[in-house]
Order: C-alpha cells, then structure tokens, then sequence
C-alpha cells in the first residue's frame, strides 16, 4: 500500500486481506505461501491503491480447481469497483468472469463482443436432448448420442418451443443446452 501512495486505512486494508481469502497469512512471508495463495497474494498487491484498472496474465493456470473458484470469486467481487483486463486459454473462466471477450488467432482479433452476443452469432445454437425413446416430428435436425436424441434448433426460443411440445407429449427428462464459449 505505502509503495502505491498509502492510502487506505488499516481497517481497509485487512478489508483488502479478507476478500483475498488471506487473512489468516498475514503475517507470513511471500517465500512461505502456496502457490495459489500467491496469486491471491499477486491480486491483493494489484487492488490495493485503489487501482481502477487491473491486468491479470493467466491468473489460474496450474491451481488445483478450489484455487481458481476462489480467484474467480475474488475477481466476480472486484468488477464493481474496477475494470479488469485478463488473458486466459481457460474457456469456462471466460464464461463466468467475462463481459467482453477478444478473440485472437496467430495475433489476429477473430472476433469481439459481449459474451451472450458471440455465443448467438458464432455458437452452433442450442441442444434438446430427450430420452432415445421419445421421438417427435419436427423440423429440426436429430442426432443420436448415446442413449438420448440431440435435436439441434437455432435459438433459445425455439429450444423453449420444443422441449414445451416434449413435455406435453409427456416426455421426462427433457434437457436444454446452449452454445459454449467453446463453439465460438
């Protein structure tokens, strides 16, 4: 803090340790943490001076998946309060942490925008899986996958259409899914 101008009170700054989950290291040298209490180290060192603007390279790779919960739970807190640029290869980070995402291929943006919005454009739309037994005549593609049918539909409300005809037919286990990070 008093490298970055000091202004934050001591109540602010154990604040600052408290949502980096670090309270109980406070008075630990940095040689002696773990490896993911690093990181957490790494963030409180970035949020304190109450920077505005934050970047993070790679902020969970190699953590154990309780680490990276708890990194992302410690950004997901800090958003409101700053805008946070991050790199990753991790898709479902991406998913959960970002609001705006940048693709990049051999240095080239492949494409940019709010998340929702790329998964519309670029994703393969939605799936509606039912049970192998419950069979429906519909417009839509099927395919089978292990034992239920992967209807493939276009949008959201077209998936909410179709699984309302399965659930009327009286069909159970009527499951809907979206388009991933991934796809796009």
């Amino acid at each position: 803090s008093k490298v970055k101008g000091g202004l934050e009170s001591e109540a602010e700054l154990q604040g600052l340790l408290a949502s980096c989950d670090l309270t109980k290291k406070a008075a630990s040298k940095a040689k002696t943490l773990s490896g993911g209490q690093k990181r957490k180290l790494q963030l409180a060192c970035m949020f304190v001076g109450d920077s505005t603007v934050c970047l993070i390279d790679e902020c969970t790779s190699g953590l154990d998946p309780l680490s990276r919960r708890i990194i992302w739970e410690i950004l997901l807190d800090q958003r409101e309060k700053r805008s946070i640029v991050f790199t990753t290869h991790s898709l479902d980070e991406v998913d959960v942490l970002a609001d705006h995402i940048v693709i990049l291929s051999k240095g080239q943006v492949k494409c940019q925008g709010p998340v929702a919005e790329l998964k519309t454009r670029f994703g393969n739309g939605y799936s509606v899986l039912v049970p192998n037994t419950a069979r429906l005549d519909t417009p839509y593609p099927c395919e089978i996958h292990q034992d239920r049918l992967v209807y493939m539909v276009p949008d959201s409300v077209a998936a909410a259409k179709l699984a309302s005809q399965f659930a009327a037919a009286g069909t159970p286990d009527v499951t809907i899914t979206g388009p991933q990070v991934e796809d796009v």
